[in-house]
C-alpha cells in the first residue's frame, strides 16, 4: 500500500482516511437526560460519566451561594458521626486601611439515617436562608455535569474511537475511518441534549497532515507504553516477581495499544519499526517475569 497523506477539506467523503475533528462545550448538561438518550441508542453504559461525587457537589453548591469568595477550603470534623463533608468559606475584607482574607462561613453536609442534608453556619446569622439556597444549589449541581465533566468525557469518547492528538494540548484530533461511525453516534447523542457542538473535516491528502498524524500517533503511543514501564516498575517485587493481575491488566493494555498501531500503519501506509520494537520490549519484561498470585490493585 502506498502512503496516504492527508488534509481536513470542507466536503469530501471522509471514508478515504478518518476525519478531524474539534468541539466547543458551552454551558451544563443534565445527567439523567444524557444517561437516557445513551441507553436509547445502545451505546457503551461504561464509557458514560460517573456523577460528580458529594464532595464536589459541596463545593459546587458552595461557590454558587457564596461567588463572591474568595477561596473555599474542606471542613473537617471527625467528632460528628453524620458529618460528610464540609467546606470553609473565606472572603476578602478591609481593616485599617490594611486587607485580609477572613472565614465568613462553614457548610455541611450530613447524613442522618441514609439521609442527606446540607446547612450552613454564617457570621451573617441569616442561616436558615443561607441553608434554603445551598439545598437548592445542591440538587441543581448534583443533577448537572459541568462543561469540564463533559471536557474529560469527550476525551475518553476519543480514545474509545482510537483516535490521536493532533494538539499537543488536545482539542484537535483525527479519527480514523474504521472509528468515524461510532464517533458521529457519540456526536449525535451529545447534541441531542446538550448545548455543546462538535465539528468534523474529511481527511485528505497532503503531506504535512499526514506527518502531523503520524506525530501525533508515534507520541500517543510512546506515553502508554511509558505508562506501563512505571506500572511495571512499582508492581516487581524486590525478588523480581511480577504479580498476576497486574500482568495480565497491562498486557490487555499492550495489546490495545498495538492494535491502535497497527490500525494506523495500515490507514497510513507506512510501518514504525521503532516503535514496534519498544513494543516488543515492553512486553518482553511481562512475558519473562516471573509470577505470583496475589491479590492487588491496578
Amino acid at each position: 500500500m502506498g502512503k496516504v497523506d492527508l488534509i481536513g477539506v470542507a466536503d469530501a467523503d471522509d471514508r478515504m482516511a478518518g476525519a478531524i475533528v474539534v468541539w466547543r462545550l458551552e454551558g451544563s448538561a443534565s445527567a439523567k437526560v444524557l444517561r437516557d438518550e445513551w441507553e436509547r441508542r445502545g451505546l457503551p453504559e461504561a464509557l458514560l460519566p460517573n456523577p460528580p461525587d458529594a464532595s464536589t457537589v459541596l463545593r459546587r453548591a458552595t461557590g454558587s451561594v457564596y461567588p463572591a469568595a474568595r477561596c473555599i477550603e474542606p471542613l473537617r470534623i471527625e467528632s460528628d458521626p453524620a458529618f460528610v463533608c464540609g467546606y470553609t468559606v473565606f472572603e476578602r475584607s478591609v481593616t485599617d486601611g490594611r486587607a485580609e482574607i477572613e472565614p465568613i462561613a462553614d457548610t455541611f453536609l450530613r447524613c442522618e439515617g441514609g439521609a442527606y442534608s446540607v446547612s450552613v453556619s454564617d457570621t451573617t446569622g441569616d442561616d436558615e436562608k443561607l441553608t434554603a439556597a445551598l439545598a437548592a444549589a445542591y440538587e441543581r449541581e448534583a443533577a448537572h455535569l459541568t462543561s469540564n465533566d463533559v471536557s474529560k468525557f469527550v476525551v475518553r469518547l476519543v480514545d474509545y474511537c482510537k483516535a490521536v492528538a493532533i494538539k499537543d494540548k488536545g482539542g484537535v484530533y483525527f479519527v480514523p475511518r474504521q472509528t468515524i461511525k461510532t464517533w458521529r453516534e457519540f456526536v449525535s447523542a451529545l447534541e441531542t441534549t446538550t448545548q455543546h457542538r462538535f465539528f468534523s473535516y474529511p481527511a485528505m491528502q497532503s503531506k504535512d497532515a499526514v506527518e502531523a498524524v503520524l506525530d501525533a500517533l508515534v507520541s500517543d503511543t510512546s506515553a502508554a507504553l511509558y505508562n506501563i514501564e512505571v506500572a511495571l516498575e512499582r508492581r516487581v517485587g524486590d525478588d523480581g516477581e511480577v504479580h498476576t493481575r497486574m500482568k495480565n491488566a497491562r498486557e490487555r493494555q499492550l495489546v490495545g495499544v498495538e492494535s491502535k498501531l497497527s490500525m494506523y500503519e495500515e490507514l497510513l501506509g507506512t510501518r514504525l519499526s521503532d516503535v514496534r520494537e519498544r513494543i516488543a520490549t515492553v512486553r518482553a519484561r511481562l512475558t519473562g517475569s516471573a509470577l505470583v498470585e496475589i491479590d492487588v490493585e491496578v
